[in-house]
């Protein structure tokens, strides 16, 4: 009856131990899948941080360009307001220059 007893707790024990390992297991796996999980969300968050930022330089970079454009305009302007003036003398250019400062 005591050998049985022993062998009973020894099973019982090696029971105990392997559902162990595999809690063990299932928890390092569970980790395992919450990192990859949180590395997906930050590559993710990342792209769409970078996709916005070219984005924004983009818009900043058609804003200079149509400012530039409207500046060209305004040169193009006084240059043939000048000439239709018949002057185009320094003075008149450097206050049609002062009118759009």
């Amino acid at each position: 009856a005591l050998v049985s007893e022993v062998k009973s707790l020894r099973r019982e024990m090696r029971d105990e131990r392997e559902r162990a390992v595999q809690a063990e297991a299932r928890h390092r796996r569970e980790l395992e899948q919450t990192r990859r999980t949180a590395d997906a969300a930050m590559a993710t968050a990342e792209a769409v941080a970078a996709a916005q930022e070219r984005a924004r330089l983009e818009e900043l970079k058609r804003a200079h360009e149509r400012e530039a454009r409207r500046n060209e305009k305004r040169l193009l302007l006084s240059q043939q307001q000048q000439q239709a003036e018949g002057g185009g003398g320094e003075s008149s250019s450097a206050s049609a220059s002062a009118d759009f400062d």
